[in-house]
């Protein structure tokens, strides 16, 4: 309850120094915002067509500290604005200035969990790591296509040795067939030639 008062004041004495520049309708004090989601700022009644800047401030609302501007010339007709809380933010409360001194508005304080703090944000994505070659003794296969060597112990189709075949009937008797048939007809001659000479005799 005080520090609504004390959030009170600080708008009043805005109002009183300046002109507030629009009427916050959202987020209300004491919002809880998560880091990673967005945070939406909402508004009605500008009295100016652009917000100049808005800024992320913490600290008591009597004693805000500026921390970085999260968006400029904002268009008040659109009647929001929307901020991503970045992860690397650090847990708290805090403020937002619409416009600049002395035409400001404000909204907050909200209360910000999950931030790590100025650290990077975990990602989910899985980093696969390269495959690594098979260092076995496994033959590689060959692409499709490609010519094959042949083997240096494979035996050329001229080196191997048919099977033995029988002359064809009609062809000429090579080697031990050519000496047999000759010696025969020299037996069957000389048969002939005793037969011959006993009828002379």
């Amino acid at each position: 309850m005080k520090f609504s008062l004390l959030l009170s004041s600080a708008a009043l004495l805005a109002v009183a120094s300046g002109q507030a520049i629009v009427s916050i309708t959202s987020p209300l004090t004491g919002t809880k915002l998560k880091a990673g989601t967005d945070a939406m700022i909402t508004w009605v009644n500008p009295t100016v067509k652009t917000i100049s800047q808005i800024m992320l401030a913490k600290g008591p609302s009597t004693a805000l500290q500026p921390i970085k501007p999260i968006g400029e010339n904002i268009d008040t007709a659109a009647g929001k604005f929307v901020w991503k809380i970045p992860y690397e933010i650090e847990n708290g409360e805090y403020s937002f200035e619409l416009g600049t001194s002395p035409d400001l508005a404000f909204a907050g304080p909200v209360i910000i969990e999950g931030g790590v703090g100025g650290t990077l944000a975990p990602s989910n994505a899985t980093v696969s790591s390269p495959a690594v070659p098979s260092t076995g003794n496994a033959a590689a296969s060959p692409a499709p296509g490609a010519a094959t060597a042949p083997s240096s112990h494979s035996v050329p189709p001229s080196a191997s040795t048919p099977n033995a075949k029988a002359p064809a009937a009609g062809s000429s008797p090579t080697g031990s067939d050519a000496v047999q048939l000759a010696s025969g007809k020299y037996l069957a001659a000389a048969a002939a030639a005793a037969i011959v000479a006993s009828q002379f005799f």
